[in-house]
């Protein structure tokens, strides 16, 4: 009777890498929890309340929008943060008594929570204070952002807000680049 030695070395060798495969799963290292995001906003704010500085007259205005936010992550859905941006805007609106009020090159800054509602994305829930050389007045914020790429703690998302102030609103959509570290 003739042993056929091909058969067992396929065996062998079928059996090895399933073994080979096993351990290797088994060496897969979880990622380090990152606690910190820091991040940069490029975008356009719109101001439908707006009305030219010369003339009063009512006008829609699209304002560049400069921002940063950081956030410090309690745990895998929830973090505390804060935002603040940089409209650059020259426009004048109207106050709960009828007033124009100008509004020059506003920063925003607001104190919050963000929630992961899902995997890659996040909303934001803040209050805090715009000022100009002209006022301060109080705002809210509601900011969502989805991650498109994430990569080694890098992330590239695009975000959409919309800030209530004291008489008027703002709405702004951006690009964001963050890192976790």
């Amino acid at each position: 009777m003739k042993l056929s030695i091909k058969p067992l070395i396929v065996i062998l060798l079928f059996s090895s890498h399933l073994s080979y495969a096993q351990a290797e799963e088994e060496t897969v290292e979880t990622e380090e929890f990152k606690r910190h995001k820091l991040t940069l906003f490029a975008g356009t704010s719109w101001i439908p309340e707006g009305r030219n500085v010369e003339t009063n007259q009512k006008e829609t205005t699209l304002a560049p929008t400069w921002g940063y936010a950081y956030e410090y992550w309690l745990g895998e859905k929830w973090a505390i943060a804060s935002y603040g941006d940089i409209e650059l805007v020259n426009i004048k609106v109207e106050d709960s008594d009828a007033n124009l009020i100008e509004r020059e090159n506003v920063i925003v800054f607001t104190l919050g929570a963000t929630y992961e509602i899902l995997p890659k994305w996040t909303a934001y829930l803040g209050a805090g204070l715009e000022t100009d050389p002209h006022e301060t007045i109080a705002v809210a914020r509601f900011t969502t952002e989805y991650a498109l790429i994430e990569s080694n703690g890098w992330e590239a998302a695009i975000s959409g807000s919309y800030l209530l102030k004291d008489f008027y609103d703002v709405f702004s959509i951006g690009l964001v680049i963050g890192k976790r570290f």
